[in-house]
């Protein structure tokens, strides 16, 4: 007979078809009638959408799988690829390594040549590219939605608050991904290293040493 009792090493089944959630991302938001030099989209498959909302969506190229990326072209029946473009690189994106992760996906750029999609980055990518995001439940019913060009479209059906216009980029991991436009693949000169945070983190606390100290030399001069 089968157990009912989980034991303490194994992973929770997380059904991960409960929420769907897709981000689209563009070089030049300016750009509007011809079309871009090359369009991301990030699927994800979510077990808890609510709990992401509150804790945020973080992920790194270290979430990437490594050796099952692929590319494919317009005389293939891809469902990724998107007019007008004829290429599409996926690469797959999940939580953890293991199947039991509360999210997964892929992450897919649709281009005009293979030259484009070759030599694109994945961590060239910025929150200030993001055109759209849309989020649906099980039934396909829509649960949030965020559009750059049209931001009387914007809702949140699950938490109010948690929406860009109201400061909440939770499916954005600003922490690991650089804050920066980038508007053509030709030019990989980005790094996730921002030396003016790490700068201004030693600089405050410089400003609370300078204090301490200064309170010592009063405590010694009283004394």
């Amino acid at each position: 007979m089968a157990s009912n009792t989980q034991g303490a090493n194994d992973s929770p089944n997380y059904d991960r078809s409960r929420y769907f959630l897709e981000i689209r991302l563009v070089p030049d938001h300016n750009i509007t009638k011809n079309p871009q030099l090359w369009l991301v989209t990030i699927q994800l498959h979510c077990h808890d959408l609510p709990q992401l909302m509150r804790e945020g969506l973080f992920w790194t190229t270290s979430n990437v799988a490594p050796g099952l990326g692929y590319f494919e072209e317009s005389n293939s029946k891809s469902s990724r690829l998107i007019k007008p473009f004829s290429v599409v690189r996926g690469w797959k994106l999940s939580e953890f390594a293991d199947k039991q992760c509360r999210w997964s996906g892929g992450i897919y750029v649709n281009a005009h040549s293979v030259q484009t999609v070759s030599s694109f980055q994945i961590h060239w990518l910025s929150r200030q590219n993001i055109s759209r995001v849309r989020a649906t439940d099980k039934q396909g019913r829509g649960v949030f939605e965020y559009n750059h060009q049209n931001p009387g479209r914007n809702i949140n059906c699950i938490y109010d608050d948690l929406q860009p216009s109201r400061g909440s980029w939770w499916f954005w991991p600003m922490e690991s991904v650089p804050h920066r436009v980038q508007g053509c693949v030709e030019k990989p000169e980005v790094s996730t290293y921002n030396p003016r945070a790490v700068l201004g983190g030693f600089g405050r606390w410089n400003r609370c040493l300078t204090g301490f100290r200064g309170v010592l030399r009063s405590l010694r001069s009283a004394a």
